[in-house]
């Protein structure tokens, strides 16, 4: 068995480095959703940066029980988010925040 392992780990050793343009931390980024109407409702996303913010929206939909779905807006630096945004179209990075308005 050990054999077996150590035999897998070279095999892990010769594959070749994996090209993403960018150091792995930066495969993920963390977006912060605020509700800016009630003021202590903070959500945390991770997603890729060409994961559409469908599942974000999606997610804080299913997570925020009292909202209702549909019922608000997530805004980006003053522009209305649509669904088939990507952060990398918007040039998103770790930490940058979305509001969210509930109407």
């Amino acid at each position: 068995m050990l054999a077996a392992a150590k035999a897998e780990m070279e095999d892990v050793e010769k594959m070749p480095p994996r090209v993403t343009g960018e150091n792995p931390a930066s495969e993920f980024v963390t977006l912060k959703v605020v509700d800016k109407y009630i003021s202590d409702r903070v959500i945390y996303c991770n997603m890729r940066p060409m994961e559409k913010l469908q599942e974000l929206m999606e997610g804080y939909y299913d997570i925020e029980l009292p909202v209702q779905r549909n019922t608000g807006r997530f805004v980006y630096y003053g522009r209305i988010l649509r669904s088939s945004d990507t952060p990398a179209q918007l040039g998103m990075k770790d930490g940058d925040e979305v509001d969210f308005f509930d109407f």
